[in-house]
């Protein structure tokens, strides 16, 4: 049977410590009701990490992003728009 993984403050921070680029996509999106993120499965996330300022997309910005530490933002999530093209993140079932 497979868990969802819980994002929490630790795997934040360490999905931040692990981005390449400037940022990577996680599996959340507030596209079926503007402001109530939810993964791939419709579970609601119950951990919400904003930076400053976020989210600030309305309609038009609706899938979440935790960028890299290099941006200086503290890891806090930003929403945008959802055909942008950057990194992404997955959980992976363990042994």
């Amino acid at each position: 049977v497979y868990h969802y993984w819980t994002l929490n403050q630790d795997r934040n921070n360490l999905i931040s410590s692990l981005i390449t680029t400037r940022l990577a996509w996680i599996d959340a999106t507030d596209i079926a009701q503007e402001g109530v993120y939810k993964d791939s499965d419709g579970n609601n996330l119950s951990f919400l990490n904003f930076a400053s300022g976020e989210p600030n997309g309305n309609a038009g910005e609706n899938c979440l992003a935790i960028p890299s530490v290099s941006l200086s933002r503290g890891g806090g999530m930003s929403d945008l728009g959802c055909a942008r093209i950057e990194e992404y993140v997955c959980a992976k079932q363990g042994k």
